[in-house]
């Protein structure tokens, strides 16, 4: 009898053990797919992390150097519009009407030309572009 009782006492204690147990486990379990989750969205964040990070590194340098070369061709920039400058002529006093018949380019290079004689000037010079610039108008006024 104390066989039987013993038996019937063990049964009923892996019974209660499995009652009680149950629950944690399955409690355990789920808090341990929760825990794998967030480790995977985590290493997903790494991830995106170091692949941003990397973007991120690679648009500062290009940034450095769309600095410096635009630096570069500012001061390019600048250096051909004085020179440009450098390289206009402005002539004065030059009576209205005395290049008539002609177009203007070909009537400086002529007035070049007869001024300078041929020490300076073989063949009339070549111009790119002659104008006028408007004078005070006749009353005086602007």
């Amino acid at each position: 009898m104390a066989a039987a009782s013993n038996v019937e006492n063990q049964a009923t204690g892996e019974t209660f053990e499995s009652e009680s147990i149950g629950p944690l486990q399955s409690s355990v379990n789920a808090l341990r797919e929760s825990v794998e989750g967030f480790q995977s969205r985590l290493t997903a964040t790494e991830t995106l992390a170091g692949e941003n990070f990397e973007k991120v590194s690679a648009a500062e340098n290009a940034i450095k150097t769309l600095q410096t070369q635009n630096a570069s061709l500012l001061d390019r920039i600048e250096d051909l519009e004085n020179r440009s400058r450098r390289a206009n002529l402005r002539i004065v006093n030059v009576p209205e009407g005395s290049e008539i018949g002609k177009d203007p380019v070909t009537s400086v290079a002529e007035l070049l030309l007869e001024m300078t004689g041929t020490e300076v000037f073989d063949n009339p010079p070549t111009l790119e572009r002659a104008h006028r610039s408007p004078g005070p108008k006749a009353s005086g006024r602007p």
